[in-house]
């Protein structure tokens, strides 16, 4: 416990404020001390987070017959011990490389 004396003067250091601060608060102190260009590539990254927190989009197409029968096929072949393709074969395949 810190005793106060009359006419003295209670001094904190920096180290102390700066645990008193929420992470919030750091974060805004910091962003002042920031560049114009180290604030814009900040926010690049803030932005990059945020669409990634976003998870990548919704697939709107609705599953079909066909969909089905693909994965029951691939679903019957693993049951078999049929051996995956790799991507790169697929990809030569179908001249994607």
């Amino acid at each position: 416990m810190r005793r106060s004396f009359p006419g003295s003067v209670l001094r904190r250091s920096a180290t102390d404020i700066v645990a008193c601060m929420s992470a919030k608060e750091r974060l805004r102190a910091a962003v002042d001390r920031l560049t114009e260009h180290e604030a814009a590539a900040a926010l690049e990254i803030v932005h990059r987070e945020e669409r990634n927190r976003e998870g990548p989009p919704l697939d709107d197409e609705p599953w079909t017959a066909a969909d089905e029968a693909a994965v029951a096929e691939v679903c019957a072949d693993r049951a078999a011990g049929v051996a995956p393709i790799p991507l790169d074969e697929i990809k030569r395949k179908h001249g994607l490389e």
